[in-house]
């Protein structure tokens, strides 16, 4: 199965450095402008399936690229939501880290109700194995979330949780191709 990932475009939390974790968040007219550029990017790719984060920055991002893909069913799931940061959720990341926000931090940091690294990296690999069956030698798109990306980068290289600390979170708007096999 092929993947293309892509992150939503830029939000508001992004903008104002908001733990956002599965907080719906609003595209900034930046946002809806790199959303569309994504979708110009990828209008001439054919999908067999369609999912999206069912987060509205996510949900979004994915309207403007159905717009060139209009055949195509999108199914929005919470399997691809942003990691939960629980009880950090809506506040400033430099309350949280005031000294910086250090990928080592991040990686280590176990919000109360929310997802570790390994407990994200898990959730995505189960789904991962049910797409496997779903869309055997088939090219999806996914539209998603940049700690979700780097799970998603992490576990199409069979790394562990860990080696997501490595992987350079992905802008707003960026694609990724991935496979797994």
């Amino acid at each position: 199965m092929k993947v293309i990932a892509v992150r939503h475009g830029q939000s508001i939390g992004n903008v104002k450095g908001i733990i956002q974790g599965h907080t719906h968040g609003t595209l900034t007219a930046k946002g809806r402008a790199q959303a569309r550029l994504a979708a110009r990017r990828l209008k001439s790719f054919r999908f067999d399936a369609i999912y999206s984060s069912d987060l509205r920055r996510a949900r979004m991002t994915a309207m403007e690229i159905v717009k060139f893909h209009r055949y195509t069913d999108t199914l929005y799931v919470k399997e691809l939501r942003e990691r939960s940061f629980g009880v950090l959720e809506g506040r400033m990341a430099r309350e949280i880290a005031p000294n910086g926000t250090s990928k080592e931090f991040w990686h280590r940091l176990r919000p109360l109700n929310g997802e570790s690294h390994a407990q994200l990296r898990r959730r995505l690999a189960a789904f991962i194995r049910l797409l496997k069956k779903r869309h055997r030698n088939e090219t999806v798109l996914f539209v998603t979330h940049g700690v979700v990306m780097q799970a998603l980068m992490a576990i199409s290289k069979n790394r562990p949780a860990s080696h997501m600390k490595r992987i350079r979170t992905p802008g707003n708007a960026a694609l990724r191709f991935l496979e797994y096999k």
